[in-house]
């Protein structure tokens, strides 16, 4: 099935005030309560994969974007990240941006893409975090940036390479756990 997709306006004082510190407010759409639902339906009629997961979505300059893992089932090999643009109020044909082969030591191994998440600091490029791996318990951190809110990417790199906005998102994503 397509993405379901949630926008929502209000946002719960913890996570206003959570937002705040890290600089994250205004920038990310953590809506929790269904009163505040503006807009529900799919990206896309006909999915580009048999299964999705994990959605996450950020207002740019340029519109909406929505990023997911897909493929034909979560933990597979050919599981991989996609994006999709709100142009005009419409959802554009999903674009595959990630794949589990950035870390190719010559053996032609591609590996599972999960859990995306995208990231807007104040200044500086838009940011796609995700993992990649075989499973949780042994994957690893990959991050593409984007100059253009979200049209092109560049190459992925590994979270060694990453900066202190690394360590605020790992920071949000323990607290939300």
């Amino acid at each position: 099935r397509g993405r379901d997709l949630c926008i929502r306006r209000r946002q719960s004082g913890f996570m206003r005030s959570l937002f705040r510190w890290l600089g994250l407010w205004g920038t990310t759409v953590a809506a929790l309560a269904q009163p505040g639902v503006l807009k529900s339906g799919f990206i896309a009629d006909v999915p580009p994969t048999h299964s999705s997961h994990a959605s996450t979505i950020i207002e740019t300059k340029a519109g909406l974007l929505a990023a997911w893992f897909g493929g034909t089932a979560e933990r597979a090999r050919d599981v991989t990240i996609w994006t999709s643009r709100n142009t005009n109020g419409q959802w554009d044909k999903p674009v595959e941006v990630a794949r589990g082969d950035e870390d190719d030591q010559g053996d032609g191994v591609q590996y599972a893409c999960w859990n995306p998440v995208l990231f807007q600091p104040s200044t500086g490029p838009l940011c796609l975090f995700y993992k990649v791996g075989p499973s949780p318990s042994s994957w690893w951190a990959r991050v593409k940036f984007s100059e253009d809110q979200g049209r092109t990417w560049s190459k992925s790199r590994s979270e060694e390479h990453t900066s202190e906005l690394q360590s605020r998102l790992h920071l949000v994503c323990r607290l939300l756990l």
